[in-house]
């Protein structure tokens, strides 16, 4: 006797139910990869169950794998950065309907694993009844084109970036911040997290020069040259006002085309300190001080000295001095800044006039004068001390005109006349 076992009409009808949906769910694929057949990049489709059932013939390269490899769990061959063995892009995207460009690791057919990214999307029948999902694979676009020696760059360019000395940014060429160094964190206040590819250097600098036409960045990706030594005053997040000197320069592409620049930021705040200590210390004093370097450019004045030449320092401080000094004067500095030596300083003194302006009437006026030249670093500078001497020869002149007024007056007397002291 031949005993034979029917399914229950539910169970019967849920069997057939599922075999048909099978079925229609291999013709689905079968058309879209079909389609996709002569796709340059591997597409994949797999199952609600995570398993691999159809392939390219470039997913086939990659993969390894041939018609009769059979089904493969997906998460075997494909597996989502980060996640533990039962990740699956297939689970994934069943359950959030599709995603885009989320970074797996693919083990190819050398046993070798490769970065990519997969975008998949939930492919459902006429009922909306969820079928598989159809994926195309491509190359992670962070390591496309990045052999281990560009990473090694890549790496090194980043430590020099992060590791640089000096408070540090770049931006583009529209001047928002794309790199921000530890340094310039500490030096303005403001975090990278919320200033790279937010903020322009404006937000983040703001001095009186940024949104206008002396912005040195500007300046620098303008005419293609760099910029250096110039001072600034920048603004901290706190609100404090920080001196700084900035040097900045263009940055470009492979053709020579500027895309951005970059800028160092150094905080001179002790030597601009100090500088106002040494001004106030020399304002006090009532002769004039001026100090020109080897090029015969002023650097320094104090000022009485300001007063004495009848302009205001600002207009004064990086101008040649042959402006403000006699010709003879400015020959005998020149000579000592081209004979100092760091053994043999050079120093003189003797009495001049320069010329002045007190009032409307221009004047000349004689001054005690004091030369000095020594070797700074390696730079020679020469130092000008004047002492006005006017008012003491225009007294002594008083006084010699009362003497020989008196002595007249004693000469034609008939009286005797007795002058005791």
């Amino acid at each position: 006797m031949v005993l034979s076992h029917e399914m229950p009409p539910a169970e019967s009808a849920n069997a057939k139910s599922q075999q048909e949906q099978d079925l229609l769910g291999a013709k689905w694929f079968g058309g879209i990869m079909t389609a996709l057949a002569n796709f340059p990049e591997p597409a994949l489709a797999a199952d609600l169950d995570g398993r691999l059932r159809h392939w390219n013939a470039a997913g086939e390269l990659l993969l390894g794998l041939g018609d009769e490899s059979g089904a493969v769990l997906a998460a075997e061959a494909i597996r989502l950065m980060g996640a533990d063995k039962g990740g699956s892009w297939a689970v994934m995207c069943a359950q959030e309907g599709s995603i885009h460009q989320v970074p797996v690791t693919v083990r190819t057919h050398l046993g070798d694993e490769r970065a990519m990214t997969i975008t998949a999307n939930l492919v459902k029948d006429s009922a909306d009844v969820p079928l598989g999902c159809v994926a195309i694979l491509r190359d992670d676009p962070r390591d496309l084109f990045s052999p281990p020696q560009i990473h090694e760059r890549l790496a090194m360019l980043t430590s020099i970036l992060e590791n640089f000395p000096t408070p540090f940014f770049t931006v583009d060429a529209n001047l928002i911040i794309t790199h921000m160094n530890q340094l310039m964190e500490r030096l303005t206040g403001y975090r990278r997290d919320e200033v790279v590819n937010r903020m322009t250097c404006a937000n983040v600098l703001s001095t009186a020069q940024c949104n206008t036409c002396d912005c040195l960045l500007k300046q620098a990706m303008e005419t293609r040259q760099p910029i250096s030594g110039v001072r600034r005053s920048i603004v901290a997040r706190s609100g404090k006002v920080i001196p700084v000197v900035i040097n900045a320069s263009l940055i470009n592409d492979a053709d020579g085309n500027v895309i951005g620049g970059f800028e160092a930021v150094r905080d001179i705040t002790p030597i601009a300190e100090a500088e106002q200590k040494i001004s106030l210390l020399t304002d006090m004093t009532q002769e004039g001080i001026m100090m020109v370097d080897e090029d015969l450019r002023v650097i320094f004045v104090n000022t009485p000295m300001s007063e004495i030449l009848g302009k205001a320092r600002e207009h004064l401080l990086g101008t040649e001095a042959a402006v403000s000094l006699p010709k003879q004067l400015l020959a005998m500095v020149k000579d000592m800044l081209e004979r100092v030596d760091q053994e043999h300083p050079q120093q003189l003194r003797f009495c001049s006039t320069i010329p002045s302006i007190s009032g409307p009437v221009r004047q000349r006026r004689a001054f005690e004068t004091c030369m000095a030249a020594a070797l700074i670093g390696n730079r020679p500078l020469a130092c000008l001390y004047f002492r006005d001497l006017s008012q003491r020869i225009e007294i002594e002149d008083q006084l010699r005109k009362t003497n020989s007024f008196l002595e007249n007056i004693i000469r034609s007397s008939v009286d005797g006349i007795v002058v005791v002291d």
